[in-house]
Order: structure tokens, then C-alpha cells, then sequence
């Protein structure tokens, strides 16, 4: 797994399967805070996020100009199967 540095500027957020939670951001802050960033964000070569948009509000709320990202090659068919895995399957965890 190969994980880089990507500022927040260039990755483009597209209409999500799920809107932000608050307070699933206010738990991530206390989270990552205490533990760091234990998942990267998701993102193909163009820098589409395909998973971690709580994350990214998270960086943006402490101010930060990047933030550790897995950058994949991908195709259309599978961006949906990732989004559906990540966001909604994990989520219920």
C-alpha cells in the first residue's frame, strides 16, 4: 500500500453516498487527536475521493494542508463498489 502526502486543494470531493456527520466528525477529531490517522483516505489517479470525507473535514477543521492518502488506480465500475464497501458496510461496525 502505497500512501502519500495530498493536499487538501487538490482532491476533489464528488457527491457522496452519505453527507457528513457531525458528530461522527467531533469523534474523529477526540480519535484521531489520541491515535492519529490509523486509515488514509481513498482516492483514484485523479485524486477523486472515493472514501475518507470525514477524515478530510477533520483536516480541514485543524487548519492542515494535506493529508496521508492511498492513491489507486481504478476504474468507474469498481469506484461505486469501493464507496458502497467503505462508507455504508463499515460503517454499520
Amino acid at each position: 500500500m502505497n500512501i502519500s502526502e495530498i493536499g487538501l486543494g487538490h482532491i476533489k470531493v464528488t457527491p457522496r453516498l452519505r453527507t457528513i456527520d457531525p458528530n461522527k466528525v467531533i469523534n474523529l477529531v477526540e480519535s484521531t487527536t489520541l491515535l492519529s490517522l490509523l486509515n488514509p483516505t481513498l482516492t483514484d489517479t485523479e485524486y477523486n475521493l472515493l472514501t475518507g470525507n470525514h477524515r478530510l473535514e477533520v483536516f480541514r477543521i485543524w487548519g492542515k494542508m494535506s493529508i496521508p492518502t492511498q492513491v489507486i488506480d481504478t476504474d468507474e465500475l469498481n469506484v461505486e463498489s469501493i464507496q458502497i464497501d467503505q462508507n455504508l458496510i463499515l460503517n454499520q461496525l
